[in-house]
């Protein structure tokens, strides 16, 4: 039995080091499974206690009624190999080491480490970690970790998350929640004495719950094997967003003090696999926008954009960003020119960009008949609409315009808007429904209509 059978759905979990302390890692990790979906075998192994929230504890991993599919370990450094040890001879296949203090601390965590992976290796165990936060299985509702993130419920969706850092990981996790994006698996790989990201990586490639994927890094350990895993989610029409830190001296040394996976065979550009259909990211909000784009399932038709917006400057600082991320904003074709000339006042601007001026406050039918117009131009790959502050029944309308030419072609619609929730309730409530993304700003929502040009 390997990782990728029970890993992240086990049917029995033994938490090596639980403790009926309040707010201790054994005890968190109990109560956060205890709290979650799980609904298999729960064994907390602690010497010193007879139950655990209710739950007996036993005396060592010997003293289990069975075998568990995984093993957490939530005990010192200085302990963790003798535990791995009795959990290979258990036989146990996966194992987690919650636990720091090895090879980002110094010369002794690093032999502490060593010994880790040789008797992963001898008994032929998945290890995870160590200094690492654990795992979840947002399908099936399972949550194997510690810190407030894992009491915490989430979207199901088609994203699989892979962080080599803990706490950063759960940001990216509640940063997509926050956005509306489902995950399906999350991870974070620590230290990776044993399991490495482009393992994870492999395993998800293989799952069909999972369509893209977010990576955290801060080095990886087999750049050539990372190639051929993107080759193949490009090959299966997945995606792999890809955020390298510790590019710089600084980053660096703290990357070295973090995880440890940052050494100079692991530095590297993301931008090396492009070809290969790999996105690099260079900060959360990249993340989670790109992962938002990507949710709309569409990819540019071309490289010319339209751009319409209600706000002559939203317009421009569209075309400005455009210009930057390479996206050619070209003159729409005369006959879409001349329906705008009959929908439009004088003074607005049928170029593109178009700006369909204050007549969306004041006549909201415009915005339907100028944004049908330019759907209909053959020559645009994308839309993009900058709708400013358009609140209430104007919003509704534009709304529901877009969703209609969303429904009728394969046009990706990206739409910047700034309008407060309560007064485009609606309206977002649309949008939502529709697949249609939503970004604060006109940069965000550009950056992210590039996205699917350079998703493979």
């Amino acid at each position: 039995m390997s990782f990728t059978d029970r890993m992240f759905d086990p049917r029995s979990v033994a938490v090596i080091g639980a403790s009926p302390r309040p707010g201790t890692v054994g005890q968190q990790v109990v109560e956060n499974l205890m709290n979650s979906d799980f609904t298999g075998s729960l064994y907390p192994v602690n010497p010193s206690a007879s139950e655990v929230l209710g739950l007996r504890a036993y005396g060592d991993i010997a003293c289990l009624p069975e075998v568990p599919d995984l093993a957490v370990l939530a005990i010192p450094a200085s302990a963790c190999a003798d535990a791995l040890e009795q959990a290979g001879r258990a036989g146990i296949p996966n194992v987690i080491v919650l636990s720091s203090g090895f090879s980002e601390v110094g010369q002794a965590g690093k032999d502490l480490q060593i010994a880790l992976t040789r008797i992963a290796r001898r008994h032929g165990i998945g290890l995870i970690g160590p200094n690492c936060q654990g795992l979840m299985n947002m399908a099936h509702g399972v949550r194997i970790g510690f810190g407030t993130p894992y009491s915490l419920s989430y979207k199901v969706g088609k994203v699989g998350v892979i962080s080599q850092s803990g706490a950063f990981g759960n940001s990216i996790l509640l940063e997509l929640d926050r956005a509306g994006i489902g995950v399906s698996k999350y991870i974070s790989t620590g230290n990776e004495a044993g399991l490495k990201s482009t393992e994870v990586l492999e395993q998800y490639l293989s799952d069909p719950s999972i369509s893209t994927v977010a990576m955290y890094i801060e080095g990886l350990h087999d750049l050539d094997r990372f190639g051929e895993l993107a080759r193949s989610f490009r090959t299966q029409g997945k995606q792999i967003l890809l955020w390298k830190v510790g590019n710089s001296a600084a980053g660096a040394r703290a990357a070295t003090r973090h995880t440890a996976n940052l050494c100079i065979e692991t530095q590297f550009e993301p931008a090396r696999f492009a070809a290969d259909g790999v996105i690099a990211i260079s900060d959360i909000d990249h993340l989670v926008d790109a992962a938002r784009a990507l949710g709309t399932e569409r990819k540019l038709l071309s490289n010319y954009v339209a751009i319409a917006s209600v706000s002559g400057g939203v317009g421009i600082e569209m075309a400005d960003q455009c210009a930057a991320h390479g996206l050619n904003v070209s003159r729409l074709s005369n006959d879409t020119e001349a329906a705008l000339t009959e929908t439009l006042p004088e003074f607005a601007s049928l170029q593109n960009p178009v700006d369909l001026t204050g007549t969306a406050f004041t006549s909201p039918e415009a915005i339907q008949d100028a944004l049908l117009a330019i759907a209909r131009d053959r020559g645009i790959g994308g839309l993009l609409v900058g709708l400013a502050a358009v609140s209430g029944q104007a919003a509704s309308l534009a709304a529901r315009t877009i969703a209609n030419i969303s429904a009728k072609t394969d046009l990706p619609i990206m739409v910047a808007s700034n309008a407060p929730r309560s007064l485009a309730a609606d309206a977002y409530s649309i949008f939502e429904s529709t697949k249609i993304p939503v970004f604060r700003n006109p940069a965000r929502c550009v950056r992210a209509l590039k996205t699917l040009q350079t998703a493979g």
